[in-house]
């Protein structure tokens, strides 16, 4: 994969109001996906976190060390809201504790709703796992 199109899907991606780029059999993905869950219970119109697999896609690694040298998040999931880096389960379990991620969520969800028209050039496949659209 290219590290101009691994770029692009990675900002495609971040378009989406909360963002969790992770492999499939992390446990820490987990409990960052739980935490999600009971902040944005309640705010309406939020959906599902969107989670990219990396493991579970066509040059998932090459996306995976784009990830981690633009975050410097080396290991556990890479969260995202609002297109900004959060960071991995610790700062996740930070936010929530602290009552910010419930915030953090209902803006990015705000904001996502007012970018109207945009089209995108990612699309979620049933297992939500992001793909490039002339894939």
């Amino acid at each position: 994969m290219a590290a101009r199109s691994t770029e692009m899907i990675v900002k495609e991606c971040l378009r989406e109001p909360v963002v969790i780029f992770c492999t499939s059999s992390c446990n820490s993905t987990r409990e960052v996906r739980y935490e999600l869950a009971v902040a944005r219970e309640g705010i309406p119109g939020v959906r599902k976190s969107t989670v990219v697999h990396l493991d579970r896609i066509r040059g998932g690694r090459a996306l995976r060390k784009y990830l981690v040298e633009m975050t410097n998040v080396k290991s556990g999931p890479i969260v995202f809201i609002d297109g900004k880096l959060v960071g991995s389960t610790d700062e996740v379990k930070r936010l929530s504790r602290a009552g910010e991620l419930r915030g953090m969520i209902a803006e990015a969800v705000r904001k996502s709703r007012s970018r109207c028209g945009h089209s995108s050039t990612v699309r979620h496949d049933r297992h939500m796992r992001i793909v490039p659209q002339d894939a």
